[in-house]
């Protein structure tokens, strides 16, 4: 089913945004999870099961990108809901579009990226972060709490990105096509420099 069928109306997400940056600087250790856990749904696209399982080595800094690395981690009992080489090797996968929130990741002690305050995970996100998504996104608007701030993460990508994306396709596609290629599989893997 599809996340974003409908834009928001106008200003919920300024007002989510408003309220969300006032929960970094609360005192209370849940204000601060939700922060964090509406972060990673919002700017580098995480779902609910990813963020849960997200620890801090999980975070690569490349120039001034940070990125979630979302790979299988059998040793820690964590297994991508996609291909975990597709994710991996994806630069756009799990990267944080958000400067300031980057920052918020990267001073973050080692651990769990979300620590969950007296409570189950389940719980946390059922009752506590979509509750307070609630307010700003009534379930009339968008059933999917949480997991809707994916939706708007992936058309911040799409504004932000979308020009380098589709050069880059072009750019691939006049590669095989220069080459005699069906598919731009063969070139991709043996004849183009990474990225």
């Amino acid at each position: 089913t599809s996340v974003a069928r409908h834009a928001l109306p106008d200003g919920c997400l300024n007002k989510l945004l408003a309220a969300w940056n006032l929960l970094k600087t609360s005192e209370s250790a849940s204000d601060r999870a939700v922060y964090t856990t509406v972060g990673l749904a919002l700017h580098a696209g995480l779902r609910s099961s990813e963020i849960a399982a997200a620890q801090k080595h999980w975070l690569a800094a490349s120039g001034t990108e940070i990125k979630v690395v979302l790979k299988n981690r059998p040793e820690e009992g964590f297994r991508t809901k996609t291909d975990s080489q597709t994710l991996e090797n994806s630069w756009l996968s799990g990267l944080v579009i958000d400067l300031g929130f980057a920052f918020h990741l990267m001073s973050l002690p080692e651990g769990k990226l979300v620590q969950y305050p007296q409570s189950s995970e389940d719980w946390f996100f059922n009752s506590v972060v979509n509750r307070w998504i609630r307010q700003f996104i009534t379930k009339e608007m968008d059933g999917k709490g949480l997991h809707r701030l994916r939706a708007e993460y992936a058309n911040s990508v799409k504004l932000k990105y979308g020009d380098r994306i589709l050069a880059n396709q072009v750019g691939i596609d006049a590669a095989r096509l220069a080459l005699g290629h069906t598919t731009s599989g063969t070139t991709l893997r043996h004849y183009l420099q990474a990225q």
